[in-house]
């Protein structure tokens, strides 16, 4: 294989890496074999988590020139490591580096005398390539080194790739983390309408197919009418369309729906904004351009009663007696289900008013409401 071939083989051994982590030590060996090398090492570090990968290393010897030891031994021979493409005899001769502790305790059981040393560094991060061959072979000639040359861009590109990737990777499950524990369902539409992703409620409100379903990649409502409704609403916060649609109100940039539900439950509910501005692009997916949030106005939100305790320093008693306010009972049933005479009720209640500084019943059910639990 000629020398061109073997760059072009090693960058689409790289390339491949970005999108399955598991090949990494696949690539560099790739790159390894394109100059003959005995083993290699690749280490790059970012914002986000390093990587580390080797090739043709017994995985008992990574284990012991990686100890917090053996790295404070190196770590004095890796500063003298300048940034670009060099051969280790051009900053520690072969005579020095022969009677140097980290080469007979580190580097010669390895097999390793002769290096080749690639360093790229800047303010958000840095890798080391270094390729290695036996003392009694060697040295690396000006054509290998020239051919590590050819390989950095599309090693630096690959990298920079891996890690715009994991940085994405981690933005979307932090996301998606988040919006899972809302109660209120929440679907993100690309510019075409399409899903992108749904949270747990939406999911469960999707499956049951009451006034909101999915066929393919469509969101579908129970009529055909409702669903071109909802379509033009998805497209119109999506940037894709403007103007006002039939069925549709609007405020500003929000838009609302009903969707009328086959069981006969109160109709859900759906509050559509355009987050196309936001560029939201992660993880691979199409970037999001509009955010659907669906309620469901009968569906009973529990509270978080330790947060409103906590907020309002409500006895237990004083907090039974605040949510079963909220859930729609009366003094008569609180009393009731409490066991407790209806005065020492409104006892209660009144030094929950005090409390939280409301003054109504209808206020403090209001509230109250605002501490919904997160979503399990």
């Amino acid at each position: 294989m000629d020398h061109a071939r073997a760059v072009l083989a090693a960058a689409e051994r790289l390339y491949a890496a970005v999108a399955m982590p598991e090949l990494w030590p696949g690539a560099l060996d790739a790159v390894v074999d394109s100059i003959r090398g005995g083993h290699g090492f690749l280490h790059a570090g970012a914002a986000g988590p390093t990587l580390v990968t080797h090739a043709r290393v017994d995985e008992r010897d990574v284990a012991r020139v990686t100890t917090p030891e053996a790295l404070l031994m190196s770590e004095p021979f890796h500063r003298r490591i300048p940034i670009g493409v060099i051969t280790r005899n051009e900053f520690v001769s072969d005579a020095d580096f022969a009677r140097s502790r980290c080469y007979n305790e580190l580097f010669r059981p390895l097999h390793g005398f002769h290096s080749v040393h690639l360093y790229q560094a800047n303010a958000a991060s840095f890798f080391t390539l270094t390729i290695c061959r036996d003392r009694h072979a060697d040295n690396f000639s000006a054509e290998e080194l020239a051919q590590v040359r050819a390989v950095e861009p599309h090693l630096a590109t690959a990298l920079a790739l891996r890690h715009r990737l994991g940085i994405a990777e981690q933005w979307s499950h932090g996301l998606a983390s988040t919006l899972d524990r809302l109660d209120t369902g929440v679907i993100l539409t690309d510019a075409a309408a399409r899903p992108v992703f749904a949270n747990a409620r939406a999911r469960q409100i999707l499956s049951a197919g009451d006034g909101l379903s999915h066929q393919g990649d469509a969101l579908i409502a129970t009529t055909p009418v409702a669903t071109q409704r909802l379509r033009q609403a998805l497209m119109c916060a999506s940037g894709a369309r403007n103007g006002a649609h039939d069925g549709v109100s609007r405020n500003g940039g929000e838009q609302q729906l009903r969707l009328e539900r086959p069981s006969g439950r109160a109709p859900l509910l759906l509050t559509i904004l355009p987050i196309w501005r936001l560029d939201l692009a992660a993880g691979g997916l199409p970037a999001p351009r509009a955010a659907v949030f669906v309620t469901e106005a009968d569906t009973p939100r529990a509270i978080d009663r330790s947060a409103v305790a906590d907020t309002f320093r409500l006895t237990r008693r004083e907090a039974e007696v605040a949510l079963l306010l909220a859930a729609g009972c009366d003094l008569a049933d609180i009393a009731a289900r409490l066991g407790l005479g209806i005065n020492t009720v409104r006892t209660h209640l009144k030094r929950v008013f005090h409390k939280t500084d409301v003054h109504s019943q209808t206020a403090l059910m209001a509230l109250i409401r605002g501490f919904a639990a997160p979503f399990e």
